[in-house]
């Protein structure tokens, strides 16, 4: 690890730094547990370097407007390896715990094709913090100027190798497999997002007990591509394809702080002594406040819909199921250049699926965002604090995830859950192990599951804190008081022991 920083202090009235950093991280054993085989982990290297240029600087009439500007950029590349190239294997074990019950659990065998990647992330960002002040005190202006790039590179094909899934021991010694998925194809995955905000906020100080603050937030978010259109798609689902939304917005605060304490018993919230002074927070207040607060677009949507386009070179996947699973031949698999299947077995076309997955963004996605409010009381009653903090949270244009792909058509129903939907017929249940095929429950057999990315849910919280404790300043200050009467009394025994008698 490095840690860098260099100031220039030449001048009282503006200050320069520049900071670096770096790291690299080496870790084995990744991915190790104790239903893991060893083979199963790998290793994980983590190089970051970066730096930060900060310029602040007061100037106008009496330098009384303070202006920071911030620099910096980041970048961090991740590399993960299996111990072994070969497929990877999962096992459904079961054990009795007691009469009503059992546990299940998955136990991980041969490779680990999922830790075969190579991720390279950066980060520009720079701002402008303006503040002055107007009329004395009185009022206070700060204004703000934000941008932030982030970029992705993701070099490698995360479960090219291929994963079996057995529904037993006894499966596994009979190399019975229940499912089988591979990642055919997908190109590299590259994104970048751009985010910026200017913002501009007031504070009004009316008297010492009373002050407000307020202001307005303009944010804009885009991508720095958009994905391909795929004109089949679009015609056979109804979707639209090619979709890289930006988004301008407007977000408002305010609050407030009221002190309607006056008691001057306490120094004006201090204590002095000969032990030295003692500050104290002032109480008999009440503060509030409401805003919007939203999040960022990040680079990893867009990739996705990128590489995901359902066209020839994009995401292919395979997915086979019971009868239709190849029989994995450990030794060949496990030797250097192994033929890997590309294909299901003849099992019947209802077990196998090889389409390209999709992946996309609807024209309405937007960020997170959440207005908050926030409500706090706090006052002495005699020897003792009491404290009552109000949070209160409304959350908007969360993510979700739709499959455009899926029919909802059911099939049949199963009498013993209640009348539970299967959404494919009894052809896409393999007898043998249970396993099931979603083909059926497409809209479209050219496409595999098409996941549009939409933002269309919301959610609520709230929570409420409530503080009784003694007065530590007050407690202090007596205990302040005696420690000074016994020192005293010291003194005076140690002066007085110098007298005969």
């Amino acid at each position: 690890t490095w840690l860098g920083r260099l100031d220039d202090v030449r001048d009282s009235l503006r200050a320069l730094s520049l900071t670096t950093y770096a790291t690299d991280t080496k870790e084995g054993a990744l991915g190790f547990g104790p239903l893991v085989a060893p083979v199963s982990g790998g290793e994980q290297s983590e190089r970051t370097m970066g730096l930060q240029l900060v310029h602040g600087q007061y100037f106008g009439v009496g330098n009384h407007v303070l202006t920071q500007n911030r620099l910096g950029v980041s970048r961090v590349r991740q590399t993960t390896a299996p111990y072994l190239d070969a497929p990877g294997a999962t096992v459904l074990v079961r054990s009795a715990s007691d009469a009503a019950t059992s546990d299940v659990a998955t136990l991980q065998l041969g490779g680990n094709p999922w830790l075969a990647t190579d991720d390279t992330r950066w980060t520009l960002e720079g701002s402008n913090e303006t503040i002055w002040n107007a009329r004395g005190s009185k009022h206070r202006f700060k204004t703000q100027a934000w941008f932030r790039g982030d970029g992705l590179t993701q070099i490698g094909r995360p479960n090219s190798l291929g994963q079996y899934t057995f529904n037993s021991l006894a499966d596994f010694e009979a190399n019975r497999p229940s499912s089988y998925s591979r990642t055919l194809t997908q190109p590299d995955r590259r994104a970048t997002s751009w985010n910026g905000a200017v913002a501009m906020a007031h504070q009004w100080n009316k008297s010492r007990y009373f002050s407000m603050l307020y202001g307005a937030r303009v944010e804009a978010n885009a991508f720095g591509d958009a994905p391909p259109v795929n004109a089949a798609l679009d015609a056979t689902l109804g979707v639209r394809s090619g979709v890289a939304p930006s988004r301008v917005h407007v977000s408002p605060r305010v609050g407030f702080s009221y002190t309607y304490s006056r008691a001057k018993d306490n120094g004006n919230g201090t204590s002095q002594n000969n032990l030295g002074v003692f500050y104290r927070s002032s109480m008999g207040y009440i503060r509030g406040g409401i805003g919007e607060f939203r999040d960022l677009y990040r680079p990893n949507t867009l990739a996705d819909a990128i590489v995901g386009a359902g066209l020839a070179g994009s995401t292919l996947t395979l997915n086979c199921v019971g009868a239709a699973v190849p029989t994995p031949d450990w030794p060949a698999l496990m030797a250097s250049g192994a033929s890997l299947p590309t294909a299901c077995t003849d099992g019947g076309a209802a077990l196998a699926e090889r389409a390209p997955s999709v992946t996309l963004v609807d024209p309405s996605f937007d960020v997170p965002r959440s207005w908050r409010a926030s409500l706090n009381w706090g006052s002495n009653f005699g020897r003792w604090v009491t404290k009552l903090d109000a949070l209160a949270s409304y959350d908007l244009s969360q993510p979700s995830t739709l499959d455009a792909n899926f029919a909802g058509i059911s099939r049949f129903q199963l009498a013993s859950e209640g009348g539970r939907p299967m959404y494919v017929s009894t052809a896409a249940i393999d007898a043998n192990t249970g396993a099931v095929s979603a083909g059926e429950s497409r809209r479209s057999n050219d496409f595999g599951r098409v996941a549009t990315r939409t933002s269309d849910l919301r959610g609520y919280g709230g929570q409420l804190t409530a503080t009784v404790m003694p007065d530590v300043f007050r407690l202090r200050s007596r205990i302040q008081f005696f420690t000074s009467a016994s020192y005293t009394i010291q003194s005076l025994k140690q002066q007085y022991r110098g007298f005969d008698g």
